[in-house]
């Protein structure tokens, strides 16, 4: 069953860059645990123009359980 998507509010850790420089996600910090948040390439580079390390930011997500 898949999980319903979900704002999640935490703090910038840092940018994930894919082999190619793209960013393909962030480390988000949300109640003392760090997640990694994973996304397309295309929609990486507006991310990093609009955040950065220490910046508070609120996504919607969706649990990926992909093993």
């Amino acid at each position: 069953m898949p999980t319903p998507n979900e704002f999640i509010s935490g703090t910038c850790q840092q940018l994930l860059f894919s082999p190619k420089g793209g960013i393909e996600g962030a480390l988000i910090k949300v109640k003392g645990v760090v997640l990694q948040l994973s996304m397309h390439s295309d929609t990486g580079a507006a991310f990093a123009r609009s955040t950065g390390s220490g910046k508070r930011l609120r996504v919607l997500a969706a649990a990926d359980h992909s093993p």
